[in-house]
């Protein structure tokens, strides 16, 4: 008995569950994607994979791990209704090792069947490309175009400032200030090069999000009397700054962050959760 327990126990070892391995996934559903996966003990192995819903399979293959351990998988997700989320399961195994990884699968469209809850949306773009006017007709949002921070200050809603070079308009940092603290969401696209300083003394707390491997533009802040937030493409930093200012919430990103979304399904949905008023549950079908 003692004996067919040390190998039970020899078994569940080498088809370990390895979560620390492998990083999580995340994929746009309609789309295909390519990855590899680190499997070190089956160079030159035979693998299977496949992608599940609870017991549901999306989708399999099969391939051969390449002589440095890499095992790549191509993989193309079902197009989901708008606003759907599904977590699945990642699964690849060969005779030496099992690796489970959680996978998310994203709608390319996280504002379809959600517009009645959506707050009202102004937009101030100076940026040369019109970069966010057009990430919102793309998704079909309804905005206002306004042409000063002063004509949101009496409005309730969301305001979306890009284009803006915060340093060669001393006034903007107190109106944006002053516009969030009823209850309202700001987000400022910074472009690069650029600066933003606000008095420390509205400031209680800033939380950041670090910025991915492949994100362009970093963001750096420092704090004394003023919190200077600067955008700058060397150098550490991150690529998201939350800020609360009363009952609202002033949001800022690095220019390219927007055109960066459509290849980041996490980057977006947390992007567009600041457009609702009630966060969205994912859905699961």
């Amino acid at each position: 008995m003692k004996y067919k327990l040390h190998i039970i126990i020899i078994i569940l070892s080498v088809l370990q569950f390895n979560v620390k391995a492998a990083q999580n996934y995340a994929f746009f559903s309609g789309e295909s994607q390519n990855i590899e996966i680190q499997l070190t003990k089956s160079k030159g192995m035979p693998f299977v994979w496949n992608l599940k819903f609870k017991h549901r399979t999306i989708t399999e293959g099969d391939g051969i791990v390449d002589i440095s351990g890499n095992a790549s998988i191509d993989i193309s997700i079902p197009a989901a209704k708008p606003g759907i989320v599904i977590e699945t399961t990642l699964t690849i195994m060969t005779k030496s090792e099992k690796l489970s990884i959680p996978a998310k699968i994203y709608s390319s469209n996280p504002f379809g069947g959600r517009e009645p809850d959506m707050k009202t949306l102004y937009l101030l773009d100076n940026s040369d490309n019109g970069s966010v006017e057009k990430f919102l007709k793309i998704h079909k949002i309804k905005y206002i175009r306004i042409n000063n921070i002063k004509a949101f200050n009496v409005k309730k809603g969301l305001l979306i400032v890009a284009g803006l070079r915060m340093e060669s308009h001393p006034g903007v940092p107190e109106s944006l200030i002053k516009a969030t603290e009823p209850d309202n969401r700001i987000i400022c696209f910074l472009p690069a090069g650029s600066e933003l300083k606000f008095n420390a003394s509205h400031i209680k707390s800033i939380s950041s999000i670090e910025a991915g491997t492949n994100t362009r533009e970093r963001l750096q802040y420092t704090r004394d009397a003023f919190v200077t937030i600067s955008n700058k493409a060397t150098g550490g930093g991150c690529n998201e700054l939350d800020i609360p200012v009363g009952k609202g919430n002033i949001y800022i990103y690095p220019h390219t962050s927007i055109s960066e979304m459509k290849k980041s399904p996490v980057m977006l949905y947390s992007f567009a959760e600041k457009f609702f008023n009630k966060k969205m549950k994912g859905k699961l079908k």
